[in-house]
C-alpha cells in the first residue's frame, strides 16, 4: 500500500488534487492512499466528462455510469477491508478514513457539479451513500472473525 500525504491546506491545493473546490482551512493534513487520490481525480474528470452529454434522452446513461463509477469504488474498499492482510495489520482504520473523505469530500463535490449541471439531485447518489454506510460494519465484522 503506497501513502500519499498531502497537505490540503488552501483550496488551490485541492484543485490541484481534483480540479474542484473543496473545503477551506487553515490547515488540514490527511493522508491518502495512492487509489483515493487517483478516483477523486478520475472520478471527478469522469463526473464532467458525463455531464456534458446530459439531455433527458440520455440521463439515464448518465446516472447509470456515475453509479457504476462509485460501485466500482466501493467495491474496491470493501475488497480492502475485507483483507486478511489488511486486518492482521490494522490497515482497517485507515481505509474507513480514506474511504470516509471521499463520501464526505469527493461525493459531496460530484453531488454538487450533479445537481449544478442537471437542476436536480440524482437518485443514483443516495444508493451509493448507502453502500458507504455498510462498509464500517462489513470491517467490523471482519474483525471480529478473525480476532
Amino acid at each position: 500500500m503506497v501513502l500519499v500525504t498531502i497537505n490540503l491546506s488552501t483550496t488551490e491545493c485541492i484543485q490541484r488534487v481534483a480540479y474542484v473546490p473543496f473545503i477551506e482551512s487553515d490547515k488540514l493534513y490527511i493522508s491518502l492512499t495512492e487509489h483515493s487520490l487517483t478516483f477523486c481525480k478520475s472520478g471527478i474528470t469522469f463526473l464532467e466528462d458525463l455531464l456534458k452529454m446530459s439531455q433527458p434522452s440520455v440521463q439515464y446513461l448518465v446516472d447509470s455510469g456515475i453509479q457504476k463509477m462509485w460501485s466500482c469504488l466501493v467495491l474496491h474498499i470493501e475488497n480492502s477491508l475485507t483483507s486478511v492482510v489488511n486486518i492482521k495489520e490494522n490497515r482497517n482504520k485507515f481505509i474507513l478514513k480514506n474511504a470516509s473523505w471521499l463520501e464526505e469530500k469527493v461525493l459531496a463535490v460530484a453531488e454538487a457539479r450533479y445537481m449544478d449541471s442537471v437542476g436536480y439531485a440524482s437518485t443514483e447518489m443516495k444508493h451509493v451513500h448507502r453502500s458507504f454506510g455498510k462498509l464500517k460494519s462489513l470491517a467490523m465484522a471482519y474483525q471480529a472473525e478473525l480476532v
